[in-house]
């Protein structure tokens, strides 16, 4: 008996993306797991009025076509684009001059800095009108965040200005740009193959906003990511094959032997 060669697959892979139209560098969104594209179809039929059973004829359209994948890399470049952000970078260095801060002067309180400090450098905290310097241990202790007040503190709600240095971070701001287009490629592999090459090519991808951001929990972080893949126009066959190109996406594989 004649058999079909067996072409199973169990894909993994990474996928990459830019702005739609644009020469920009193919990026990684790094670990990624179940890129999925389905396909929504308005189908309508023509009864067999003839005869009454059955269906004389029918049809369908394309209403629809969706791309789909899990991501596990939280950094601030897959937040941006999951969370129509702005990523604002934060040069390491000493602040230009002493942040003011309000607080009630609570035993426990925390007071956040503007950006996160560097545990290996000095801080200083005065009183706001100046003074001494407030005693680190005694009236306060420093997190990563800033600092907690004591339940022995002398800081009291007048407040105080912090003199520190900064780390170098990324902050997003999320909510703050509209919906992106993004023109996507997947460098997949077979391993069900022996790890053959099976990528495929998004042409127009628009994610929508993630409905859910995982800040906290005993599992890991985990963003489903979801959107409309567009037709994109400016695809055209230039090399005289008469093959159609796709307007919405290719899969490519590893010919048989």
């Amino acid at each position: 008996m004649i058999t079909v060669q067996d072409a199973s697959l169990i894909g993994y892979g990474d996928i990459f993306s830019r702005a739609y139209q644009t020469q920009k560098a193919l990026l990684p969104w790094g670990n990624t797991s179940e890129l999925q594209i389905a396909h929504t179809e308005d189908q309508q039929t023509l009864p067999n009025y003839i005869t009454g059973a059955g269906n004389r004829n029918t049809s369908s359209r394309v209403t629809g076509v969706t791309a789909s994948f899990t991501l596990y890399d939280v950094n601030a470049r897959n937040l941006a684009l999951v969370g129509r952000g702005t990523v604002r970078g934060v040069a390491a260095g000493v602040v230009a001059a002493p942040e003011p801060y309000v607080c009630e002067g609570l035993a426990g309180e925390l007071i956040p800095f503007n950006e996160l400090p560097d545990l290996s450098a000095s801080v200083e905290i005065l009183p706001a009108g100046g003074g001494t310097a407030y005693s680190p241990g005694s009236d306060y202790l420093l997190t990563p965040y800033g600092i907690q007040l004591t339940s022995g503190t002398t800081i009291t709600s007048a407040g105080f200005t912090a003199s520190y240095t900064k780390l170098k971070a990324n902050v997003v701001e999320m909510l703050t740009t509209a919906q992106v287009e993004l023109e996507m490629y997947f460098a997949g592999l077979n391993a069900a193959q022996g790890g053959s090459p099976t990528p495929a090519r998004l042409r127009r991808f628009k994610p929508g906003l993630v409905q859910q951001i995982q800040l906290s929990g005993t599992q890991y972080a985990a963003y489903q990511v979801s959107g409309e893949l567009l037709a994109d126009m400016l695809v055209v066959n230039v090399d005289g094959d008469d093959t159609p190109l796709s307007q919405f996406y290719s899969l490519g594989m590893k010919a048989a032997a």
